[in-house]
């Protein structure tokens, strides 16, 4: 995929591109140098091409008074607020097909901070075997895009090209997810295409056009998929995870957060860009609303657009079984929740939408191959979950006894 956003380096120098329609007169920062003014584009870009420039440089942009990171930058000299380092995009592999079909996906959902005492891609590199040998066949590794300081949990980023300094640099990033794919793990990756951080949120500044002030999210103003430029910038971060880090497939953070008019049009050209990448990526949403017509397939059973989405009928249920009210659990209620399969279809109950799944996506934190021996047999499941009231409320339903288990299904 040709990309608009970043700095492109030919054998001679590298060209700087900035996209901010209504900068005054932006400038290119380097260390130990003048500012060097940028030179108008069209289409809202500017860019400068300097001689004898290339990977490794540090560089940010000055827009008035504030100074700031690539929104592009494929790494970064620290934090979100640091330097923006050139340097030239990873090879793509020549793994062809899918890995493993979807019907074997047993999903671990795995934070690189805290997975290990370390915290970083390489310390969890050394981890898998675990994850393996528990009977998981894919992770799925919440964001590591850049943030503010040295821990988060990665929904607050706000330069989503960059992955987080401090849990290594981007060949260590590629090498976990190559080590996975020996091991027979597929990989997926939680990205953020909602919304940006509050904190280093700089292009509120410089780019306004960025965003809708008309649409509200739980983080502040809504991306604006209205403007054709946004999309492009999502469309080539998706593109780069699939392709230069060799991701099986991408968990697209709170969809129903995506509110401009033009959501719909973007959900289905990213859905087409990652699978012009790698047609058998793995791309599920996170969608509150469980709105099935995202995940139609084609008469051979291919999904036209998205693979699955988050079971968010199985939270809204547990939900109401535990506080008898709608919305999200009560954060008193502490509880382990236990999942298995069989063979049996899945029923519909009368208070959910039909669920109409393919695989199992459940992971409970800290299982192991003794407390937890997932297996997927079939392409439709039944899901019995034994919730166990380790903490119990005041107004909890009648039947629920502290410390013993209680069986629902799905």
């Amino acid at each position: 995929m040709h990309y608009r956003f970043g700095p492109l380096l030919d054998s001679h120098a590298t060209t700087f591109r900035l996209y901010a329609p209504s900068a005054g007169a932006p400038l290119l920062l380097l260390a130990d140098r003048e500012p060097i003014p940028l030179k108008a584009a069209g289409g809202g870009y500017w860019q400068a091409r300097i001689e004898g420039v290339g990977e490794g440089t540090r560089y940010k942009f000055r827009s008035g008074e504030l100074e700031f990171p690539d929104l592009a930058s494929r790494q970064q000299d620290g934090d979100a607020s640091g330097w923006s380092i050139v340097r030239k995009p990873l090879a793509p592999s020549d793994r062809q097909g899918p890995l493993r079909p979807w019907h074997e996906t047993v999903l671990c959902e795995v934070h690189v901070g805290a997975a290990t005492p370390e915290g970083t891609f390489a310390a969890l590199s050394h981890r898998l075997e675990h994850f393996r040998d528990a009977g998981y066949t894919c992770l799925e590794i919440m964001p590591v895009h850049a943030f503010p300081g040295a821990r988060n949990w990665g929904y607050d980023g706000t330069l989503a090209f960059a992955p987080a300094s401090t849990y290594g640099s981007p060949e260590h990033l590629r090498a976990l997810v190559d080590h996975a794919h020996e091991l027979g793990l597929c990989m997926v990756l939680d990205v953020v295409y909602n919304h940006f951080g509050d904190t280093f949120n700089f292009a509120r500044s410089y780019v306004p056009e960025w965003f809708s002030d008309e649409v509200k999210t739980p983080w502040g103003p809504g991306i604006n998929f209205e403007n054709e430029e946004v999309c492009r910038f999502y469309y080539e971060n998706a593109a780069m995870w699939l392709s230069e880090y060799d991701f099986d497939g991408l968990r697209f953070d709170s969809v129903h957060e995506m509110k401009t008019d033009g959501r719909d049009r973007f959900l289905t050209g990213l859905a087409d860009v990652a699978h012009e990448v790698k047609p058998h990526a793995k791309l599920i949403i996170e969608n509150m609303k469980n709105s099935f017509r995202w995940l139609e397939r084609d008469s051979h059973n291919e999904p036209l657009r998205y693979l699955a989405q988050w079971n968010d009928d199985m939270h809204h249920v547990l939900t109401y079984l535990t506080t008898r009210r709608a919305g999200r659990p009560d954060t008193t209620i502490r509880a382990r929740i236990h999942m298995r399969t069989s063979r049996r279809r899945l029923p519909t109950a009368s208070c959910m939408t039909p669920l109409k799944v393919r695989t199992v996506m459940v992971a409970p934190m800290g299982a192991t191959a003794r407390s937890y021996r997932p297996t997927v047999s079939s392409p439709t499941c039944r899901i019995t979950t034994r919730l166990e009231i380790v903490g119990t409320p005041s107004g909890l339903p009648s039947g629920y006894r502290r410390n013993k288990p209680t069986s629902c299904t799905s």
